[in-house]
């Protein structure tokens, strides 16, 4: 009984639902294309792309164009005023943050909406005395708010000492479990973001005190980032730990918010994932494709979308790739669908695929395939705090690309950057530092 411009949007609305994102946007721009003044449905393509955008290589600031539409029709629209605000911040147009949070708190949404934009605006601009004001109202804020304003500090002020602070508050006592547990899980991936393995682990450690399962599962994704060098030793360890570990024995949040049950559902997914990607790195291909199977088979809620198939799908690429079968390798991963609702790849590594995005950008640039590895590292730390550990790196890679394609001025740019955020690391990451410094003076000295 619908009208047919309530039916198309409500269909679209149903495919964006089901996080079936770029189906959802060929929807969207079919509707504009018969109807270019349809606010809904510029706003929901603008959704589309500020969430989806960096899952499949693109940037969430494409979105900008869609959003500025939606405040022409509604210049007080208060989601697309938070997202340009975000967009602003990640570009460092502080003018244009402050005129748009100034906009947002006039409106006086909910009080975590507000917190979020408010460390958005003080970390971008490292203002002192804003910093401490935002960090004084947090302590006492719900941990939703808390767990946002982490979200804006890292994602799109990219201030990643912030970030910290900020994430520190969610570990206190008087917070919530699974507050805690995030907090903890959060703080070791900004360590490792500043190459501090050490630190990392530490922050594992303190987050085993609230669940060993759950440490486990984030110290075995840590230890398969490809460019973090664990002993063989060490990864059988891990293989006998997720062997042990009974997945319906962990703890689920309490706290219905998103960011907190991400991963209350898909445990068991979790656990072969896991022993999948380390099997394939200790270069058992039996092992690694019988625990490919086995997730690509679980049972998990319709909210997981297509992360069993997708992880499957990793395992199986990881296991090409140590073959030697680049090609093949990449072939696996561009057919990952990537069907998930937006909350989900903030609140989960898993979810964010950010291993599967980097492995992507690796191959492409293996393959010498520059323009489309650099859009990949480009869009990595687009979507959450969970993919920090990967920032440095992709740095790096840009810069040796740009050297490859002999743009020395670019290539000095990202590895100066790449240096900074590594200058204090682990001595396990140093020869990577010692190199990139010593390119970084030879581009330096020839470019003056």
């Amino acid at each position: 009984r619908l009208s047919e411009r309530d039916r198309r949007l409500l269909e679209a609305f149903l495919v964006r639902r089901r996080g079936a994102n770029a189906e959802a946007e060929l929807h969207y721009r079919s509707i504009l294309g018969t109807n270019p003044d349809e606010m809904e449905a510029w706003l929901d393509l603008a959704e589309i792309l500020f969430h989806a955008n960096p899952l499949h290589g693109r940037s969430f600031v494409d979105s900008r164009e869609a959003l500025d539409k939606v405040l022409a029709f509604d210049p007080s629209h208060s989601t697309a005023l938070i997202h340009l605000s975000r967009v602003a911040a990640y570009e460092g147009s502080q003018a244009e943050l402050d005129s748009l949070a100034d906009r947002f708190m006039f409106l006086n949404p909910e009080p975590e909406r507000t917190l979020e934009i408010e460390a958005l605006r003080a970390f971008s601009r490292g203002d002192e005395s804003g910093i401490a004001a935002t960090l004084a109202r947090l302590e006492s804020a719900e941990d939703l708010a808390v767990a946002l304003a982490v979200w804006a500090t890292t994602v799109y002020a990219r201030n990643l000492k912030g970030a910290e602070q900020v994430a520190r508050l969610l570990t206190d006592p008087h917070r919530s479990p699974e507050a805690r547990r995030l907090g903890y899980a959060w703080l070791a991936h900004l360590a490792l973001a500043a190459g501090k393995w050490t630190e990392a682990q530490a922050r594992l450690a303190e987050l085993a005190e609230l669940s060993e399962g759950i440490a486990l599962e984030y110290r075995a994704l840590l230890s398969n980032i490809p460019f973090v060098r664990v002993s063989d030793e060490d990864l059988r360890a891990v293989v006998t730990d997720l062997e042990r570990l009974e997945p319906a024995l962990l703890p689920t949040s309490n706290n219905p918010r998103f960011v907190f049950t991400a991963h209350d559902s898909v445990h068991p997914l979790i656990r072969s994932y896991l022993l999948g990607l380390t099997e394939a790195r200790l270069g058992n291909a039996n092992l690694a494709n019988r625990f490919a199977d086995e997730a690509e088979t679980a049972e998990v809620s319709r909210t997981a979308g297509s992360m069993p198939q997708d992880l499957a799908r990793s395992i199986r690429s990881q296991i090409l790739l140590r073959q030697g079968k680049d090609a093949e390798a990449l072939v696996e991963l561009e057919q990952l669908a990537m069907q998930t609702w937006y909350g989900q790849t903030m609140a989960s590594p898993l979810y964010c695929q950010v291993y599967e995005r980097f492995t992507r950008a690796e191959l492409l640039h293996r393959l010498a395939r520059h323009q489309e590895a650099l859009a990949w590292y480009g869009s990595l730390v687009e979507t959450s705090p969970f993919e920090l550990p990967y920032l440095a790196v992709a740095h790096l890679r840009r810069a040796e690309i740009y050297d490859e394609l002999d743009q020395p001025e670019r290539a000095a740019e990202h590895y100066a950057r790449f240096v900074e955020m590594w200058k204090d690391a682990d001595p396990r990451f140093q020869p990577m530092v010692e190199s990139a410094s010593r390119r970084l003076e030879e581009l330096e000295v020839t470019g003056s």
